[in-house]
């Protein structure tokens, strides 16, 4: 069966301390500040790795002193994080966004286009297959978000981790990679 599931705001910023710093160990929450006006609204599970993010610079939240931890994280958002998270300045995104083929039609000029170029330049994200479309606002499907952070932190995986589908490879990657951090062996300490 073939589920998509979006990807909500808080959860891409787990998914994020755990492929980029899979070892890391955060510990906020008791001492620190609510960053955000709405935290307790939504009573987020994983505010020690929103505050990391937002201490890192990869989220920023909303103008109105919001995070939206609720809403769904759109394409474009996620590169922006991305690109952040791979350790990029902000003064160099512009630059890494010049070496893209900056072929997709529906990519306007906004506060999005050079993170998604930059992206698109590293190679984490083609678009949709055999179109000139990124769906820049379209939400995260949670196959799509694999692909981007798999791609972003370790590469494509080899054919070793393919499957019946496209994004077999990413989730069979994470599932491993996971697997050797919950059980390390020699080979990877």
């Amino acid at each position: 069966m073939n589920r998509r599931i979006r990807i909500h705001a808080q959860l891409v910023a787990m998914s994020l301390i755990l492929a980029l710093t899979p070892l890391l160990q955060v510990g906020y929450a008791q001492a620190a500040e609510l960053p955000y006006s709405d935290e307790t609204r939504y009573g987020f599970n994983h505010f020690d790795s929103v505050l990391w993010a937002k201490e890192q610079g990869l989220f920023s939240g909303y103008s109105d002193g919001t995070f939206r931890g609720n809403i769904e994280i759109q394409r474009q958002e996620l590169a922006k994080v991305l690109v952040l998270a791979s350790g990029l300045e902000e003064s160099d995104v512009a630059e890494c966004a010049d070496g893209a083929t900056k072929h997709f039609s529906d990519v306007s000029e906004d506060w999005a286009t050079d993170y998604v170029y930059c992206a698109q330049a590293k190679g984490w994200v083609n678009g949709d297959d055999g179109t000139d479309t990124f769906r820049p606002t379209d939400p995260v499907w949670l196959s799509e978000g694999f692909k981007m952070v798999v791609e972003a932190r370790y590469g494509t995986p080899d054919d070793s981790y393919q499957g019946e589908y496209w994004y077999d490879r990413y989730v069979n990657f994470l599932s491993d990679q996971f697997d050797h951090v919950q059980n390390p062996s020699p080979r990877y300490c």
